[in-house]
């Protein structure tokens, strides 16, 4: 679609008021919004990620890509500060997070990781390079909603999912990494050690979340 952008001045305004006062409204309610969804729906993808967020505060955080960025940047706790977050948009965005996670780690840290699976799908040999860095406290969550629902956030059709079956145990054995599977997140974090952590939301609980959050309150 092409369209001059002097069309932009027709659009309707989201809302009215010229002191912002209308705008300051509407994020409050955002707020209270946000917190009764992840309250209501403790095992959606965005509360998992709320609690992720306090679980690793105060340390080096890496995200990748698409989702797990996108609900951090929603999600996070407001009691979490001194952030120290990294990313890497690469080529097409999904490709090296894993390998450019590892080379971000530092040592005596608790070095942590959110990338979604398919994202880890596409650098599953990253790993190899784990006897030739120092770091020995690395953490990555594999958030595993069984393939691309971002796509479902978009397009709302299954044609544009990645659906999968695929759990990484195995992965985590083949080089000799730690494993655990969650469905929800612990207070505290009893890790140690090098360790692959597959995050498993409640798919049906994400959906009701982002139905809900999708909802214009308004009118």
């Amino acid at each position: 679609l092409l369209s001059p952008i002097s069309a932009l001045l027709d659009l309707p305004p989201l809302m009215s008021g010229k002191d912002g006062s209308d705008f300051l409204v509407y994020d409050r309610k955002q707020v209270e919004k946000l917190n009764f969804l992840v309250e209501k729906y403790p095992q959606s993808e965005p509360a998992l990620v709320r609690k992720l967020s306090k679980l690793t505060h105060q340390q080096p955080l890496y995200l990748g890509n698409s989702m797990p960025i996108r609900e951090w940047d929603l999600a996070i706790s407001p009691q979490v500060e001194n952030l120290s977050v990294m990313a890497n948009r690469g080529a097409n965005g999904i490709d090296g997070q894993v390998s450019t996670f590892l080379g971000t780690c530092l040592e005596g840290k608790n070095n942590w990781a959110l990338i979604g699976d398919l994202t880890v799908l596409y650098d599953l040999p990253s790993l190899w390079i784990s006897k030739q860095i120092l770091p020995e406290h690395i953490f990555l969550v594999v958030l595993n909603n069984s393939g691309g629902m971002i796509f479902n956030r978009i397009f709302k059709s299954e044609y544009f999912l990645n659906r999968h079956e695929i759990e990484f145990s195995h992965w985590a054995k083949m080089w000799s990494w730690k494993y655990e599977k969650w469905s929800d997140i612990p207070l505290k974090n009893t890790l140690s050690g090098r360790t692959i952590i597959e995050l498993v939301p409640q798919e049906q609980q994400t959906q009701l979340f982002w139905e809900g959050w999708d909802k214009d309150d308004r009118d």
